[in-house]
């Protein structure tokens, strides 16, 4: 079987705070694949909700291996003004073409 991806999900850990406080929160995408595939790489990119992207990469996928998390970090301070959402995506291109659900961080006014 060949290497694909079957499902990708992003989490964001915190994933709420307050407004106009730093915070840094770790989004985990987790990706699956099919039980007895070949070995392969999956070329992905993380898209955060701001718009920025993160450099293309890739990922060497042993025979058979199942799942593989990947993790990436944004320090941030919300603005203060009413909630705000923030997040990231996990964009395939490459053995296939597959695009997470947003893993996102919720930032809420906060009484001090």
């Amino acid at each position: 079987v060949a290497l694909s991806v079957t499902s990708a999900a992003v989490t964001a850990n915190p994933n709420l705070g307050c407004d106009g406080q730093e915070v840094e929160v770790t989004f985990t995408a987790t990706m699956h694949f099919p039980a007895h595939h070949l070995a392969g790489t999956v070329h992905y990119q993380w898209h955060r909700s701001d718009g920025a992207t993160v450099a293309p990469s890739t990922l060497s996928v042993p025979a058979g291996q199942t799942v593989a998390t990947l993790t990436q970090t944004w320090t941030f301070t919300p603005s203060g003004v009413g909630t705000e959402l923030f997040g990231y995506t996990m964009g395939i291109t490459s053995p296939n073409v597959l695009t997470s659900a947003q893993g996102s961080f919720t930032a809420n006014p906060c009484v001090n």
